[in-house]
């Protein structure tokens, strides 16, 4: 695995592995979005430049850690742990942000809550954070933030995006997501659909 300025792993930064298999799958989820951005600013080259600004740099280390904190307090909302402030998101926010992406991420756990008890107040819903799907045919894996099995068979999933949004001096947002999130999320989000339609069996999403 590929290691950020302070000699942390990236999660997923090489490619995945198969248990009993020499080489690497081939492909990863995200290799689509990268190469969906690079066709957006024009080469690889220049979709390289950006990416390695130190700013945007700063950003990707920041989203790594915050992803862990999503996967902490969303878990706790379904009995596994408490939520807490990690070690590694001091690093990067503030507690008053901290209470921010907790209050978000506590409004996703409502929303699950609420489908479920819709479907069947008696039934149980399964929430699952960083789980791997493989496509064999197409040899290739990707790690889906939350992944979420309702009582009936049906499933809804979540991906992680952090970004930095313009506000006004009154606090009002004035410029939305970058385009390239919004790109990435449909892209990475419609492919972990295909692959359990395909290769899972799913049929029902949410």
């Amino acid at each position: 695995y590929e290691k950020d300025s302070e000699g942390n792993f990236l999660e997923g930064a090489d490619r995945y592995g198969q248990e009993g298999r020499e080489d690497k799958i081939k492909n990863r989820v995200t290799d689509k979005s990268k190469r969906n951005f690079e066709k957006s600013v024009g080469s690889k080259k220049k979709a390289e430049e950006i990416s390695n600004r130190p700013e945007n740099q700063t950003k990707a280390k920041v989203g790594v850690r915050l992803h862990d904190q999503g996967q902490n307090i969303l878990d706790s909302f379904f009995g596994k742990g408490k939520a807490k402030m990690l070690d590694e998101s001091r690093k990067s926010i503030t507690h008053d942000q901290y209470k921010t992406l907790y209050n978000g991420v506590k409004d996703i756990a409502d929303q699950i809550k609420a489908a479920q008890k819709k479907i069947d107040p008696k039934g149980t819903v399964q929430v699952l954070t960083e789980n791997t799907l493989f496509d064999p045919i197409n040899d290739i894996a990707g790690s889906m933030d939350v992944f979420v099995v309702y009582s009936d068979g049906s499933v809804a999933l979540y991906d992680w995006k952090f970004m930095t949004l313009t506000k006004d001096k009154n606090g009002k947002i004035i410029s939305g997501p970058a385009f390239n999130k919004i790109d990435s999320y449909d892209i990475q989000i419609s492919e972990y659909k295909r692959i359990l339609k395909d290769v899972y069996g799913v049929t029902k999403f949410r």
